[in-house]
């Protein structure tokens, strides 16, 4: 996008986004000398202006909550989904072992 669709995406002036864009605070690049911006680029950039207390948690990890657990297997939502899916469903489950 051109400098005039990026000023007008963010609701400021060219003359505010020039200086910014000299200085390299948002991401662009130049083709023949005119300022190019990339829509995701800009909101990426967008985002990362937001304070921290409104951005989505992305650098902390979140921990399935059946992480250690022993996996759950039987019950009527299992033989539900089985019958859903054509899988032969019995009362009992048949656990195999590993040689």
């Amino acid at each position: 996008m051109t400098v005039a669709e990026a000023a007008a995406f963010l609701k400021v002036s060219d003359d505010v986004l020039y200086p910014m864009l000299a200085r390299g605070e948002i991401p662009a690049g130049k083709v023949k000398g005119q300022w190019r911006l990339i829509e995701d680029d800009l909101l990426n950039w967008l985002r990362s202006q937001y304070p921290v207390k409104a951005r989505a948690p992305s650098d902390v990890e979140v921990l399935c909550h059946t992480e250690g657990k022993e996996p759950v297997t039987g019950g009527s939502l299992s033989m539900e989904y089985a019958s859903l899916l054509g899988l032969p469903t019995s009362k009992t489950q048949k656990h195999s072992k590993g040689s």
